[in-house]
């Protein structure tokens, strides 16, 4: 099992969204949101604890470039030292800017693959995909070809 994790809005509502939220509690032993990402979910996220971020500089000087959710994920990460899941291409690149190494839902998905939590990545891609949730084609390709499927 991997340590703690951050995690932004969208990994939550797409797993959620196709009943496969639970994954990240079987990959991470804690899961950390923000409490702007709490209500960015729209309620009480199963398996999660809630931290605010203590460096509000950071959270509004990143508030600029980026939403709530995002940029108080950025900033408890940072101070956590904590891995970070985050989806927005915006969002990662500033992250990365920081030094966070931020993994997207389907660089979990993958995750999830290899430690047999899902039988298909190709499927369950498809499934996040047909819930509205926009996955790069290019990086689609790529995490099926490490799955190998």
């Amino acid at each position: 099992m991997e340590p703690a994790i951050v995690s932004d809005a969208s990994c939550l509502i797409g797993l959620s969204n196709i009943g496969k939220l639970d994954i990240l509690s079987k990959l991470y032993s804690k899961i950390i949101i923000p409490p702007a990402v709490e209500r960015e979910y729209g309620g009480r996220v199963p398996f999660t604890e809630v931290v605010a971020p203590s460096d509000n500089d950071l959270v509004r000087s990143l508030g600029l470039l980026l939403g709530a959710g995002e940029s108080e994920a950025i900033a408890l990460a940072m101070e956590l030292t904590a891995a970070i899941i985050l989806d927005d291409k915006k969002a990662r690149t500033v992250a990365e800017g920081m030094g966070l190494h931020p993994v997207g839902t389907v660089g979990i998905l993958l995750l999830a693959k290899r430690e047999r939590l899902i039988q298909s990545l190709t499927q369950t891609i498809g499934e996040l995909e047909q819930n509205g949730f926009y996955i790069n084609g290019s990086v689609k390709q790529q995490a099926i070809r490490l799955a190998g499927e």
